[in-house]
């Protein structure tokens, strides 16, 4: 039987990073629209993280001079991906890597502790990535969910694994989840449910030991650990004068304009339904998630409490705004992954403890193999891998574009596709695009835009500018491109003004 040594632990730990990361980057290479085999990825909500993180280096402040209503953080990291390259997502691939493979490699850490055969440790990681990748939710690449996976991933794995050894949870570990707590809440709040199910269950389980005095200590940790991201964030704001605007863009549009109106029994039906259409559409990962919460009930009570309790109030902060997109679903992939590890390796442990270890690596080498090709015929991105430059619209405009220096452009009631990518510019228009909030202000701004002729170009999407209720007569028509999207045709148009 193939077990862990304690001497070699360091080494072997080491040759697991390297094999986790290997097998993400390489998947990862063909499963998303950021990586270097494609030529742009042409998603609005990554452009946007994009563009606006790339300003920050040239001037501008968040929330000040542009606006979208996902938290600072998230910019931050889009603003390192940046200086990796400017007119290329290689940056956010790498970012994709870190991301994911964190995420993996906590689970696979959690799975160690059952001392189960290393063998099926490194056999279950290439099937597990693949699932995640090809799923609905993982979509282009680069969401604010996948972003938050490595977070999710530790915070998972210290907690189940305090249970698994009968201890409490150090200082280190209470500091790093509240600087992962703290991360997720100022990248998307609403992902922040998983935090509060393990806040619960950890002190339930302390009440359970009788540790009263320890609950106040870890609540004193976690908290040094919040602050210690929050104060960074806070001081950004407080540096440009805009800890305002930090509170009305981000907390309150978001709590007051940006969610659906509904009853509140209409708004239980709605998360109840939206559970279960993202299990529906992401079939791979979601039959991880049904096997790790059977056998985790069968087997080991008090971590299916703690799986249950963090999935189901993240369900609730998720879709209790009553909106649900395909890449929400990404967020309950770390269930998946620790939990759904833990069910499939106790399977596998039985099958691979009678093979030979040649036959054992010779499997292996096919499973990656299998995984490679998977991810190609079932990744619905992989058909843009033979598309050219010359198939954008975005290349195709910045050619017009570029003829200007340190042109204006505005996406005129449409959102980012990528046009500042490929031009490397960035806006100076606060509203450069069309977010999904009905706001009176971002609709005067982008008509006063383009009826005063602020705008050097104007790029507009299956509507031609003199359709709009917009005057229009300071710009002529320029070209057009059409373009696949998501595996919807679109027309762009581009104007420029006379």
């Amino acid at each position: 039987m193939y077990q862990f040594k304690s001497e070699y632990r360091l080494k072997e730990n080491i040759h697991l990073v390297l094999f986790i990361f290997s097998v993400t980057a390489i998947l990862l290479a063909v499963c998303s629209k950021c990586s270097f085999l494609y030529q742009i990825n042409d998603w609005s909500d990554v452009n946007i993280y994009f563009t606006i993180g790339k300003s920050l280096s040239r001037g501008k402040v968040l929330y000040v001079d542009l606006i979208d209503q996902k938290g600072p953080l998230i910019f931050f990291i889009f603003n390192l991906a940046s200086h990796i390259s400017a007119t290329s997502m290689i940056g956010v691939y790498i970012l994709e890597v870190i991301s994911i493979g964190s995420c993996v490699y906590f689970g696979m850490k959690y799975i160690r502790l059952f001392e189960q055969s290393r063998v099926v440790l490194y056999a279950i990681i290439p099937f597990l990535i693949m699932s995640l990748l090809v799923s609905r939710a993982f979509g282009m690449g680069g969401s604010a969910e996948e972003l938050c996976l490595g977070f999710l991933g530790y915070s998972l794995f210290s907690v189940l694994g305090s249970v698994k050894e009968n201890r409490l949870l150090t200082k280190r570990e209470l500091i790093l989840n509240g600087i992962c707590a703290a991360c997720v809440l100022w990248i998307k709040y609403t992902i922040l449910g998983l935090y509060i199910g393990l806040v619960i269950f950890v002190i339930y389980r302390y009440v359970r030991m009788k540790k009263y005095q320890e609950i106040c200590l870890a609540a004193l940790w976690f908290l040094v650990g919040v602050l210690i991201i929050t104060g960074m964030v806070c001081f950004y704001f407080i540096r440009h004068g805009a800890l305002d605007e930090l509170f009305k863009v981000y907390i309150r549009d978001n709590f007051f304009i940006y969610p659906a109106r509904m009853s509140l029994l209409d708004r239980c039906i709605w998360i109840l339904r939206a559970v279960w259409m993202t299990l529906k559409i992401n079939l791979f990962f979601s039959i991880l998630i049904e096997i790790s919460f059977l056998y985790f009930l069968l087997k080991k009570r008090q971590e299916f409490l703690c799986l249950f309790l963090s999935f189901i109030i993240l369900a609730i902060t998720m879709y209790m705004g009553g909106k649900v997109w395909d890449y929400y679903g990404l967020v309950f992939a770390p269930f998946a992954v620790t939990g759904g590890g833990v069910a499939v390796i106790v399977i596998l442990q039985k099958v691979f403890y009678r093979l030979d270890s040649r036959l054992v690596m010779i499997l292996l080498m096919i499973e990656m193999i299998l995984s490679i090709a998977g991810g190609y015929f079932l990744s619905p991105n992989t058909k843009y891998i033979k598309m050219q430059k010359d198939d954008y619209a975005q290349y195709r405009f910045a050619k017009e574009i570029n003829k200007i220096r340190d042109a204006k452009i505005i996406n005129y009631n449409c959102m980012d596709r990528g046009f500042f990518l490929t031009t490397n510019l960035v806006p100076d228009c606060r509203y450069y695009f069309v977010m999904n909030m009905n706001l009176t202000e971002m609709r005067e701004e982008q008509d006063s835009y383009v009826s005063q002729g602020i705008a050097d170009f104007v790029i507009t999407r299956d509507q031609k500018l003199s359709q709009f209720n917009v005057k229009d007569d300071l710009y002529r028509y320029v070209c057009q491109k059409n373009a696949l999207e998501e595996g919807k045709e679109y027309t762009y148009y581009l104007y420029k003004k006379i």
